[in-house]
């Protein structure tokens, strides 16, 4: 079995059939499958958990739920450090459809069991008391707030709806680089409302940012073809700057909060 990143993408996809992933869980496993990339394949590696929560862009608390997640669908067995000063070790599941039992330490000292054969039910019950407390609209449980970013799980359920409204339902297959990527659009909007001292609010970023996605994917024929969070970043100068000279015809509902909305934050210098 020869092991690359479709291989693990595919695994990424089938196990999504079967556990409620979010995004960052999505985000963390691709981090690693990088990070087994650059091993030369090694599926068993050793990583601080100051790499990933700065390449993910989240705290110490949320990596390790995510990690969690990621033991309890099978895709992970994670091994904690015998010392402070120790890197836990990542062990990425190659044969999920054998069952592989070991003791896992989380980073709590509790002792858990690590079988990439679970069945789905397993997971929910493991589950059953976070995702009654945290699951958000449509069922999915909603992304951990990004630190120092006010109303981030709704930003990004914005970009997942999108996306799912453009591609027949499907959902948006999270790179390891993705969270990253749309923190800094996060950013990027909020400046330029700050820069115009319009207020900062969910339904106003809401707004904001849904109308630069219907923008971004009405550019061209390519955009729509190559519909990624990186390449939105990547335009997202030349996106907002023809946005910001283009006068919008008048519309009636939600078109013309938007509309409002985007054309007083104007694109900062490239």
């Amino acid at each position: 079995m020869e092991l690359n990143g479709y291989f693990f993408r595919s695994l990424l996809r089938k196990t999504r059939r079967r556990f409620a992933l979010s995004a960052g869980e999505q985000a963390l496993y691709m981090e690693l499958v990088d990070i087994c990339n650059q091993e030369n394949w090694c599926t068993s590696f050793q990583v601080a958990n100051g790499e990933l929560t700065t390449a993910l862009y989240c705290n110490e608390k949320t990596l390790i739920g995510w990690r969690q997640s990621l033991v309890n669908a099978g895709l992970l067995i994670y091994t904690s450090g015998k010392s402070k000063r120790a890197f836990g070790i990542y062990e990425l599941v190659v044969e999920t459809a054998v069952k592989i039992t070991a003791n896992v330490t989380t980073d709590q000292g509790t002792n858990l069991t690590a079988n990439p054969g679970t069945n789905p039910s397993d997971y929910n019950k493991l589950n059953k008391r976070k995702t009654k407390q945290n699951t958000g609209a449509g069922g999915k449980p909603p992304r951990s707030k990004n630190k120092g970013r006010d109303f981030w799980e709704p930003f990004v359920a914005t970009w997942d709806e999108f996306y799912a409204s453009k591609n027949n339902g499907s959902t948006y297959a999270y790179q390891a680089k993705d969270m990253g990527c749309l923190a800094k659009i996060y950013d990027f909007l909020k400046a330029r409302a700050a820069a115009k001292k319009f207020e900062w609010n969910e339904d106003n970023l809401k707004g904001a940012f849904s109308f630069f996605l219907r923008k971004a994917y009405d550019k061209d024929q390519w955009m729509r073809d190559n519909f990624s969070i990186p390449n939105l970043l990547s335009q997202f100068n030349q996106i907002a700057n023809e946005s910001a000279r283009k006068k919008e015809q008048p519309a009636t509902g939600a078109d013309v909060n938007t509309s409002s909305i985007f054309s007083k934050i104007n694109a900062m210098p490239g």
